[in-house]
């Protein structure tokens, strides 16, 4: 089964935090992209990024 690519906005919130720990456990999901308002940050080996369209280009919608 191919996994699927997830992306959480508001990733430094207490609701991202959340889903960050739970996704990661989870292999049939893949963290993708993480965004928020204060970006540089790594989380996982991600860099949370502004809200743009490069953060949720390869998303299955």
């Amino acid at each position: 089964m191919k996994k699927i690519n997830v992306s959480i906005a508001g990733a430094l919130g207490r609701m991202g935090k959340i889903l960050i720990n739970r996704i990661s456990k989870n292999k049939n999901l893949k963290l993708y992209s993480l965004t928020d308002i204060r970006v540089g940050q790594k989380i996982k080996g991600i860099k949370i990024q502004n809200n743009s369209l490069e953060a949720f280009k390869k998303l299955m919608l």
